[in-house]
């Protein structure tokens, strides 16, 4: 089985406590995954396992919930 991780990390500091929602979507715009983080979290860098995606073009949204 081939693992496949990306990391998403901010390079400014965002609120450390925030919480954030990291969407993933397919070009087409369906949403693929979801996965929840910190500011923290973020600031020092979240996995992301994409291993279960087809290979491709993804966009990654992240929003402050």
């Amino acid at each position: 089985m081939n693992m496949i991780f990306d990391k998403v990390r901010f390079t400014n500091t965002p609120p450390l406590k925030d919480q954030f929602e990291i969407s993933v979507y397919s070009r087409f715009g369906v949403l693929v995954m979801t996965q929840k983080a910190t500011g923290y979290d973020l600031f020092q860098g979240v996995d992301l396992d994409l291993s279960k995606l087809f290979a491709g073009a993804y966009y990654i949204k992240i929003e402050s919930g």
